[in-house]
């Protein structure tokens, strides 16, 4: 049996980020993922801008778009824009841009397995014991799972895990000849989509277009999709060249336990995607870091086990969140509303920006809403009366 000081099960952003962190601080660490590399990923491959610099410098290549420009509709129609002198996000695929991030973990040190599946894991008070699907039988002193919205890791450490109810449904689809979606624009959509919204983001040589909602998915969610492509000229669902649907293990009300003595979970493993814009690779590189800060902390005797890790992570991001879900809830179940007091308010949309940018809390936007939201209003009424009687 082969023995490390920890093992990364799934080798997503989250995984990687946590293997070549330890791995770089002198550790020895696998990291397994039960696919081969490069492999595809639903996913938009947004990326919010404030994740540059806990990139590994010869990851920035897979950056295939920066986006300054966002284009806001309701249900199709009705377009406003917003420009930004800085980019507040970036576009990537992630089949390139994980094998990326996990041969960054290879080039730190650790040792990297693709195609390995963890059939048993057992923790005992001294370790964890792991076999996987080919028969191998590994052994460390902790363990970080990052395998998934469905993680196995996070039910042993708590059986009550529950994600809030999310959904998504992705198309790639050819860029229109001639279109008006730039390189650098994100369009997005309120009320197409019951209870969430629809994007388009800019790739090299085509566009993920996609719908999630952050309510039960509807019956149909492929005519929820046809519905958002239809709405989206010059796009074509002629023009779609593959379809996919994942779950957004979009946080609850509060964070659950995310640790036990020797098991840990980040990214989507952890529920840590925000409620507000569905982000999830920040997180999970985030927490990817604040996991193995963990483990280094008990390796080295600072700390007795890693189960402080869930309030490290909750300091980090419990309020953030649980502040997204009330403006998430305005936004997606009152859609026509919350658009209608974007184009009252555009300094708000700089606002948001701001946020993915890394230099915004949304506990800032609220204080600001209660602070100002009123005069913003009346100053529209009062623009709206006047056209009406002109």
């Amino acid at each position: 049996m082969t023995t490390y000081d920890a093992i990364v099960v799934g080798l997503g952003p989250g995984g990687s980020t946590t293997a070549r962190r330890l791995a770089a601080s002198g550790y020895r660490v696998l990291g397994l993922d039960k696919m081969q590399f490069p492999r595809y990923k639903p996913c938009g491959g947004g990326l919010s801008a404030r994740i540059l610099p806990h990139l590994p410098d010869d990851v920035h290549s897979c950056i295939e778009a920066t986006i300054h420009n966002l284009r806001f509709t309701f249900r199709g129609t009705r377009a406003m824009h917003y420009r930004s002198s800085k980019p507040v996000a970036y576009m990537v695929r992630r089949p390139p841009f994980d094998h990326a991030l996990a041969e960054a973990a290879a080039r730190a040190g650790a040792t990297i397995t693709y195609g390995q599946e963890v059939r048993r894991l057992s923790e005992t008070p001294e370790h964890v014991e792991i076999e996987t699907s080919d028969g191998a039988r590994y052994q460390a002193r902790f363990v970080i799972g990052a395998d998934g919205a469905n993680s196995r890791i996070s039910r042993l450490i708590d059986p009550r895990s529950a994600a809030r109810p999310a959904w998504s449904l992705e198309a790639e689809a050819l860029r229109p000849a001639g279109g008006s979606t730039g390189a650098d624009e994100v369009w997005l959509d309120l009320g197409t989509v019951p209870g969430g919204y629809g994007w388009s983001f800019p790739k090299a040589d085509h566009l993920s277009i996609g719908v999630a909602g952050f309510s039960p998915a509807p019956t149909n969610p492929k005519a929820t999709l046809a519905a958002y492509l239809k709405a989206q000229q010059p796009v074509h669902p002629d023009t779609v060249l593959t379809l996919h649907s994942h779950p957004i293990p979009a946080v609850s009300t509060s964070l659950r336990t995310l640790a036990s003595d020797r098991l840990l979970v980040v990214g989507d493993a952890a529920h840590l995607v925000d409620p507000f814009f569905g982000e999830g690779i920040y997180y999970a590189i985030r927490s990817g870091e604040i996991a193995a800060d963990s483990v280094i902390a008990a390796l080295r005797g600072v700390t007795e086990g890693v189960g402080g890790y869930t309030d490290r992570i909750k300091t980090q991001f419990e309020e953030e969140f649980r502040l997204a879900t009330k403006l998430a809830t305005v936004a997606y179940r009152l859609p026509f509303l919350w658009y209608l007091a974007m184009r009252a308010w555009p300094e708000m949309t700089e606002e948001f920006s701001l946020v993915l940018r890394g230099e915004r809390t949304y506990r800032q936007i609220l204080d600001k809403l209660r602070a100002e939201g009123g005069r913003y209003l009346a100053l529209s009424l009062r623009r709206r009366v006047k056209q009406m009687m002109t």
